[in-house]
């Protein structure tokens, strides 16, 4: 499972300035299908620890979970800025990592908040963590979504804390 927020690949490392300005300028001149949208994660960025960013697809919960760097790092989406490609908070990898331990912390959490299946992968190139809550949504919708995340990351905090 990679990131669930588009259809490209990270930029590589070695891609320096002028790399990445025509990288961007080639895909936006791609024409997508009519029916193409880009997914619509909503984020979390209440926890001191971590920012999340969260979706439904089809009867799963995806949940991206990234590091925080303190008060300071602040959660920002991407723009463009005289027509520069601005990448957003959840396309740079942080400062800072998550602990060695974090799939057992994001076991724990899920063990406490989710009775059901979870599913957790590593990005490395974010330095974040991908769940997928399986088959998660009515349970999910009978305590709302928002909660069910919310409880979740709070557990998660708790543990980095």
């Amino acid at each position: 499972m990679t990131t669930a927020t588009d259809n490209s690949m990270p930029m590589p490392d070695w891609a320096d300035e002028k790399t990445r300005n025509a990288a961007m300028k080639a895909l936006a001149t791609c024409e997508m299908p009519e029916d193409f949208s880009q997914a619509d994660l909503v984020p979390v960025t209440i926890f001191s620890s971590l920012f999340a960013e969260w979706m439904f697809k089809d009867k799963d919960l995806l949940l991206h979970v990234f590091p925080r760097a303190g008060e300071k790092d602040q959660w920002y989406p991407e723009s463009y800025s005289a027509g520069n490609y601005i990448p957003g908070r959840r396309e740079e990898k942080s400062l800072v990592s998550f602990p060695d331990n974090i799939s057992d912390l994001l076991k724990e959490s899920a063990d406490k908040t989710w009775m059901g299946s979870v599913a957790i992968e590593h990005i490395e190139e974010l330095g974040a963590y991908s769940l997928q809550f399986q088959g998660a949504k009515n349970t999910v919708n009978t305590v709302g979504a928002d909660k069910f995340v919310d409880k979740f990351c709070e557990e998660l905090d708790r543990l980095l804390g």
